[in-house]
């Protein structure tokens, strides 16, 4: 029996793997702008900062304030601390914890502080 390589050798299943992950790469592009405020139904609103790495935000409510890491989505943007989602995707966001839905029906409204 030879002791040859398959045809398909090391450096092709690399040169494989390499193709197939760096489609998995995911430039963060979305959301676009820094801060955000939105107008939710029941009159209800919130500001979101995020940063400039896109990979946190900032949520801030009345007298709470909330730091969020982002998330997988497969469009639109997910940031999570752990308890609470806030879900956006162009000028539409949604906040929900694991029980409720918390603001929902929100529309950006302003995108400067």
């Amino acid at each position: 029996m030879s002791q040859h390589s398959p045809w398909w050798g090391r450096g092709a299943v690399l040169t494989f793997l390499g193709v197939v992950f760096a489609g998995c790469t995911q430039v963060q592009t979305y959301p676009a702008r820094d801060f955000y405020r939105y107008q939710c139904e029941g009159g209800k609103t919130f500001d979101v900062t995020v940063a400039p790495d896109k990979n946190s935000a900032v949520v801030k409510f009345a007298d709470q304030e909330w730091t969020m890491t982002r998330t997988m989505s497969a469009s639109g943007a997910n940031f999570t601390d752990g308890a609470k989602v806030l879900w956006m995707k162009e000028d539409k966001a949604l906040i929900e914890d694991t029980s409720e839905v918390l603001f929902r029906k929100c529309t950006s409204v302003a995108s400067v502080p």
